[in-house]
């Protein structure tokens, strides 16, 4: 993903990181452990996937995909199966090291046809461009406005005519209206391989618009808790009509967006969000 600098925390997850000793234990969502606890949390969920690989269904003889932010390859080893070439960018040397060894492990995909490459989304040259262009799991809020300008910039150069940038971005659109922070928790338990009793605490600030994402996880181990991290990331909020306008700004149009599946709708409705509280979207990207 993007960096493996621990961001800070916002709301209770500071406080909590206040009490455990924040060096002690506070790691990076994309560290050389929080990596590994991403994965497992992220490998199953398949949110935006199916309507993505049905927009790009027939471009798989457009030569590579390019894949931004791929991580420990969520969306990476679907498009594979489907058929398309991979070219895979990420910033965190231990995601490609999981999406690697997931690549040589895997009966059902080709590793030959996946490139990895460990660079920055903001700032990458690859002297090449391509059909089709994708960003999942709405990575690009974890870029501020002067980022995510130049990441659309790299996009253009690295787009063809025709191509199309494929883009997920939640949204809270109840927070365009507000100020005031919103904080939501949820407890569930991890069994194996290693059993743990995770806290999920997410909360966002309009005001800053920032939002501060964050797992504790306890680590138990013979009926005790032996162990404690807290797991964080921090992102940007941003409207996709702000999103759209940035991209016109870097020569790319909008042409269509519409709202899928993020994969989290039944845990916002065991937290009594209520339907509107936030949204994936996905954004289907042309140049002009």
């Amino acid at each position: 993903m993007m960096t493996e600098t621990v961001p800070r925390q916002l709301g209770t997850a500071s406080q909590i990181a206040a009490i455990l000793g924040e060096e002690n234990s506070v790691r990076e969502m994309y560290g050389p452990q929080g990596a590994q606890f991403y994965h497992s949390l992220t490998q199953n969920q398949t949110g935006e996937i199916d309507d993505m690989l049905r927009v790009c269904d027939g471009r798989q003889d457009g030569g590579p995909a390019l894949e931004l932010a791929c991580g420990s390859g969520r969306l990476t080893v679907p498009f594979l199966q489907a058929g398309h070439e991979m070219v895979c960018l990420d910033m965190s040397s231990h995601m490609l090291g999981i999406l690697n060894k997931r690549l040589t492990e895997s009966p059902d995909v080709d590793a030959s046809r996946v490139t990895t490459i460990e660079g920055d989304m903001t700032n990458f040259a690859l002297g090449r461009r391509f059909d089709l262009v994708l960003l999942a799991a709405s990575a690009v809020l974890y870029l501020d406005d002067d980022q995510r300008a130049a990441l659309f910039g790299r996009v253009r150069e690295h787009l063809t005519d025709d191509g199309l940038f494929l883009m997920s971005l939640l949204e809270f659109p109840m927070l365009e209206s507000s100020s005031a922070p919103v904080e939501y928790s949820s407890v569930f338990a991890v069994p194996a391989p290693v059993p743990m009793l995770c806290t999920f605490i997410d909360y966002l600030d309009p005001a800053e618009r920032l939002r501060s994402t964050n797992f504790m996880c306890q680590r138990v181990q013979d009926g005790a808790v032996a162990d404690t991290a807290i797991y964080t990331a921090l992102s940007h909020l941003a409207s996709a009509d702000h999103i759209e306008e940035e991209l016109a700004a870097a020569g790319l149009r909008c042409r269509s967006r519409r709202d899928v599946n993020s994969g989290f709708e039944d845990l916002w409705r065991k937290m009594n969000l209520g339907p509107d509280f936030m949204h994936m979207l996905l954004l289907e990207v042309v140049p002009g």
